[in-house]
């Protein structure tokens, strides 16, 4: 059941239009909206009238709509301001090539702008502030590579570039609104009290009946706050989801605890992280009713935290590492928008923030994802082509503004052909709206600039506010009436000018759809799956191969999945995480790609609980490694073998479900090597044989599910 967010139920004697503006999301929009416009036409003024340059104006102008209207710049105001220098001086240098490029022949001129369509995506992988500041900084390259100019103009184009980065840094402090928080943070923060007298309360409590239903998370709530942001889902996006799953996963370990079997180390254990639940609450409770990001305490190394005379491998050091993971994530979720741990609710989430990991785990990203198999690339490739061909066609064909070319072409390609298609219908139809607008608004104003004058601010107010608070083809509407009425301010054209940006729309539309067909046209969709079972077959060899050394490593028995690790080889374990990291980033990859095609939140619900289950084998493999190898009580290998086929087994035969194969016939099992069975095989739920058989079983969903992308979501 999914239930309704608070935020969107209306309160008591609110009118229907100020419940519809009041929502936290249309809020937001109003602010940015507001400053947008403000930069944006002080700009163009300084530009136009100050200083007497076409040039100058219309960077300035762009500079605003781009670092103010499209950029996601969150966190501290030193932040975003730092954020918005960078920007504009990365603008410097884009603007100076795209002009460069500009000049050059067309097979040279498109060239150039694929790769750096493609080296922007890619860079945007570094996270942070270049992630949400991708798909601004991009535009200066377009602007300045479809207006051809001499060369003699760079000048003038860079002083419009620091003259609207300086007004948008003066609106960053005065005008930027108190960020808003996401409605969905009250709905988590609200779960995590109920776990945390739930943990206060277990010394005393029954055990929960075994026909009792789990309480349920809302989901919608969480998927509302990641449509339509300008950038790709965020770590903290990514991290509410998983927190999502942490809760249900803590629900689950509470229901089976039985209170008469506890130790008295593991009563005061379940109080410790009750105080680390409701701290976790707190945090989030904060975040949602200040709307001002929370400083949280830095977590410590990975471990079970229950201190002395817990049962190593208990439900209730079980129930810890779920509680840890839980500080984590909601560790990224205060840390702002920007947070960039690098695989936010996988589980290799570093805790910390500094410029410097942050940087490492940027670069191991863009390393990882070096492959074809990444979306992430995929999407670099498609997008460089697409822009290329858009430049190359503006320039053949001698359209008027070229620039407009590309620009359709950069909102409208998406990962899977089916959602450009989408965009690009709705790119038209928004465009002919807009249009119809505009001409009756140039054939009222005629050549009278002062009426354009006092638009302008107008309508880039509605343009900004259209795309953040209505939606794509209204912004798309909203944009095309703003670039309309500021042309016909810069040079009066009459209405023709309306029908260029229509031809210059649909020929961007139709580029972008046809390198989607073209190059992998079902994007994430068909990566998701193959991705999480690439992570599945690196987890899986992970923790078998940390289980065998746990056990002493017995020569001759490297158990199963070890032997490609390169046997007793000291650094197998090394590189046996090193793998999982790797496929984990790339999954990560997949999943944000996969979050922005918008799917059902059924889909994404399941796809979260698949990315769940397999993180939890590494997780229980990072766990497992601080305990010392052949330590006294260590299980030997030859009892520990029979699960670590079985969790190999099961393993193989979900990652080629995820896959879309069919599954290898399972051989004979002997005696050392049991067949895995739908109920459990009777080994203590408090012993590491009981969580291993436990993250098996987790593993094995129903043999007809092929995956929630398989479901056309």
């Amino acid at each position: 059941m999914i239930m309704v967010p608070p935020a969107t139920i209306p309160a008591p004697g609110q009118s229907p239009v100020g419940r519809w503006v009041r929502q936290p999301r249309r809020m937001a929009a109003l602010g940015r909206a507001a400053r947008t416009a403000i930069v944006s036409f002080a700009g163009f003024a300084i530009g136009q009238w100050a200083v007497g340059e076409v040039q100058v104006a219309v960077f300035a102008t762009f500079t605003g709509l781009a670092l103010l209207g499209i950029a996601d710049f969150g966190g501290t105001m030193r932040g975003r301001c730092g954020a918005i220098a960078g920007a504009a001086v990365t603008g410097f240098a884009l603007a100076a090539l795209g002009t460069w490029a500009s000049s050059q022949p067309v097979w040279a001129d498109a060239v150039v702008t694929a790769v750096t369509g493609a080296g922007i995506v890619t860079i945007a992988l570094l996270g942070g502030y270049l992630t949400a500041g991708a798909s601004a900084v991009t535009l200066f390259y377009l602007i300045a590579v479809g207006s051809p100019a001499p060369m003699s103009v760079i000048g003038q184009r860079l002083a419009g570039i620091a003259i609207g980065g300086a007004l948008c840094a003066i609106g960053a402090v005065t005008l930027w609104p108190t960020p808003v928080a996401s409605p969905a943070l009250d709905v988590l923060a609200g779960r995590l009290d109920q776990l945390a007298r739930r943990l206060r309360a277990v010394p005393g409590a029954r055990p929960a009946a075994a026909g009792e239903p789990a309480a349920t998370m809302p989901v919608r709530s969480v998927i509302d706050a990641l449509e339509e942001r300008p950038a790709s889902p965020t770590a903290a996006d990514r991290a509410a989801l998983y927190l999502l799953n942490d809760t249900e996963r803590l629900d689950s370990l509470l229901r089976r605890i039985n209170p008469a079997a506890l130790t008295g180390a593991e009563r005061e254990a379940a109080a410790r992280l009750a105080t680390d639940v409701q701290e976790s609450s707190a945090k989030l409770t904060t975040l949602a009713r200040s709307s001002r990001p929370a400083v949280p305490s830095r977590p410590g190394p990975p471990g079970t935290g229950t201190g002395t005379g817990v049962r190593p491998y208990s439900l209730m050091a079980r129930a810890a590492i779920v509680t840890a993971n839980i500080s984590r994530h909601v560790g990224v979720i205060t840390r702002g928008s920007t947070a960039s741990s690098p695989q936010a609710g996988t589980r290799f989430a570093s805790g910390t923030s500094s410029p410097r990991v942050l940087i490492v785990h940027g670069l191991l990203r863009v390393r990882a994802n070096m492959t074809w198999r990444s979306v992430h690339l995929q999407d670099a490739v498609r997008l460089g082509v697409a822009l290329g061909l858009a430049v190359a066609a503006a320039r053949v064909l001698g359209l008027q503004h070229g620039f407009w070319v590309a620009l359709a072409t950069l909102t409208i390609v998406r990962s899977k052909v089916s959602a450009t298609g989408r965009r690009a219908s709705q790119a038209l139809a928004g465009t002919a709206v807009g249009f119809a607008v505009a001409f009756a608004i140039i054939e009222a104003a005629g050549t009278n600039t002062g009426v354009y004058a006092a638009l302008t601010p107008v309508v880039i107010f509605a343009a900004i506010y259209a795309s953040n608070a209505i939606g794509f083809p209204a912004g798309q509407a909203a944009f095309t009436v703003a670039v309309l009425v500021l042309f016909s301010l810069l040079a009066p054209a009459g209405w023709r000018i309306g029908v260029v940006r229509v031809e210059d729309v649909a020929a961007g539309a139709l580029i972008g759809l046809a390198v989607g067909a073209v190059a992998w046209p079902r994007g994430p969709q068909a990566a998701i799956g193959p991705a999480i079972a690439d992570l599945l077959d690196a987890s899986s060899r992970y923790l078998t191969r940390t289980l065998w050394v746990m056990a002493g490593g017995q020569a001759g028995q490297p158990g199963a999945g070890t032997e490609d690790l390169g046997g007793r080889d000291p650094n197998g374990l090394a590189r046996a995480r090193q793998s999982a990291t790797s496929a984990a980033i790339v999954a990560e990859s997949a999943f944000a790609a996969y979050l922005a095609t918008r799917p059902r939140p059924a889909a994404v619900r399941e796809t979260v609980s698949y990315l769940s289950a397999v993180s939890r084998l590494w997780y229980a493999a990072d766990i497992l490694r601080t305990r010392p190898a052949g330590e006294p009580g260590s299980p030997r290998w030859d009892t520990l073998a029979p699960l670590a086929r079985a969790l190999a087994d099961t393993a193989d035969r979900t990652a080629r479900r995820l896959r879309g194969q069919r599954a290898q016939p399972t051989p004979p099992s002997g005696p050392a090597q049991p067949r895995l069975r739908a109920d459990p095989p009777g080994y203590p739920e408090d012993s590491l044989e009981g969580w291993i058989d436990d993250l098996t079983r987790q593993l094995a969903p129903d043999d007809a599910v092929t995956g929630p992308w398989d479901a056309g979501g």
